[in-house]
This record gives C-alpha cells, sequence and structure tokens, in this order.
C-alpha cells in the first residue's frame, strides 16, 4: 500500500482528480441517516479530498480484511474480551449504546446511562446556579485537572461545543507538573466560586494527584466557615 502511493504520488492532485473525474465526491464519500433520530441528525463521511485513487482504496480495503478490522468490530460490539492484556471488554461502545442496541455482558456497561443522566442533572445545576460555593455563590469557574486523554479529552469536548455552554462559566485546564500550571490557573480564580474535575482512570498518576493536593491545599486554606451543603453529589470513588 505504501509503495503504490509512492508510485502514484506525482498524480495524486486533488485538482487534477476532480478535473478528471467530475463525479469523484460521488464515488467517495459514505451517508448515514439515523432512523430513529430527527431528520437533523445526518453525517457526511466525505473522503474524496484524501489523496487517494480507486486503486489504493481498494488496496486499503484489502489491508481492511487482512488484518480482521470488521471482525474485531463485531467482537467489539458483542461485548467480547478483545482487550487481551487485562482479559476484558473495551467499553467504549457502551457510551454509546443507546436504546440499548448492543447486549455487553461485562461489569459496569449496564450503569452508564444512569450514570449520564446523573451528570445531565449535575451539569445543569452547575449552569442554572443551583449547586452553589461553599459561601453560597454560583459557581463560576471550572478547573480540570487532569494529563493526556483526561486533559485533551475535555479541552476538545469544551471547544467543539462552546456555542452550547454557558457564558457564565470560565474554563481552565490544568495538566502539567510544573506548578506555574496551576499557579495561572489559580491566580484570577475564586475560592466561593471555583469547581475543580479531578479526571483520572485511576487517580494514581503522580501529576495529577499533585496538582489535585494543590488545588486541595489552595482551597481549603481559604473555605473556613462552610455556610452551604450541596444538595447533591457527583464524586464517583474508583472500584477495587
Amino acid at each position: 500500500l505504501t509503495k503504490l502511493f509512492k508510485d502514484n504520488k506525482s498524480e495524486l492532485s486533488l485538482k487534477d482528480l476532480f478535473a478528471q473525474d467530475p463525479t469523484r465526491f460521488d464515488k467517495f464519500n459514505a451517508h448515514y441517516s439515523s432512523p430513529s433520530s430527527p431528520e437533523s441528525t445526518d453525517i457526511l463521511l466525505d473522503y474524496s479530498k484524501n489523496l487517494i485513487n480507486s486503486k489504493i482504496l481498494s488496496t486499503l480495503f484489502d489491508l481492511v480484511n487482512q488484518a480482521k478490522v470488521t471482525e474485531t468490530r463485531d467482537a467489539m460490539f458483542n461485548g467480547d474480551h478483545i482487550n487481551t492484556s487485562e482479559d476484558r471488554a473495551v467499553l467504549h461502545i457502551a457510551l454509546r449504546n443507546v436504546d440499548n442496541k448492543f447486549k455487553i455482558n461485562e461489569a459496569g456497561a449496564d450503569e452508564v446511562q444512569a450514570v449520564i443522566d446523573h451528570m445531565t442533572t449535575f451539569s445543569n445545576s452547575i449552569r442554572s446556579g443551583q449547586w452553589k460555593g461553599y459561601t453560597g455563590k454560583p459557581i463560576t469557574t471550572i478547573i480540570n485537572i487532569g494529563i493526556g486523554g483526561s486533559d485533551l479529552g475535555p479541552q476538545m469536548v469544551t471547544e467543539a461545543l462552546k456555542p452550547y455552554g454557558s457564558s457564565t462559566l470560565d474554563m481552565k485546564f490544568v495538566s502539567n507538573i510544573d506548578g506555574t500550571h496551576i499557579v495561572e490557573a489559580l491566580k484570577d480564580s475564586n475560592p466561593e466560586t471555583t469547581l475543580f474535575i479531578i479526571a483520572s482512570k485511576t487517580f494514581t498518576t503522580q501529576e495529577t494527584i499533585t496538582n489535585a493536593i494543590t488545588a486541595r491545599d489552595w482551597f481549603l486554606a481559604a473555605a473556613v466557615n462552610v455556610s452551604v451543603t450541596p444538595s447533591l453529589c457527583c464524586s464517583v470513588a474508583p472500584k477495587e
């Protein structure tokens, strides 16, 4: 496949490819419309603007078949233990298991919807001002502490959904163990109106724990007169 691309590279100019074949988009796109969702729920995959031709695409699909990608995908949907290092199912699909389309016989898979509902309730209470800081003031600053996917994932979602977010909330992200990072995040933050999110799969990541301890000490140094008890809590302790 690599050799095929190199051999054709000089001919792979998008301008020329579209000029040579006006129907290129029709050949290199896929469209999906969810039958159980509103009409506006459509997905268009346009790969006509990739540096490919029919031969390259055909060879790529040959490689996909040799690698048994389709079989592995189906095994994932079935909840098979394709994570061989831990001998368990991968539960990414459980997070998208709308209407329980996939039956995943793995511990925790049946808890996903309840957690999503809980997150929705909690998030709405923050945006509405129902959830208060320790002196009774609404939350205005949210600081996410994590590293790797626990940092980049929340950042990506926050940026992508910015038009739907609350203009009253200031979102900050701390990942670097260099103290400057969290110092800058805390500098303009008010303990009375700041909420911390500690994002970690195991709660053993050194960078995350170090920054979390710094945030805790900063908060406790100010929170000496606690006057509000939150009406709900969204903390989840890792299971043994």
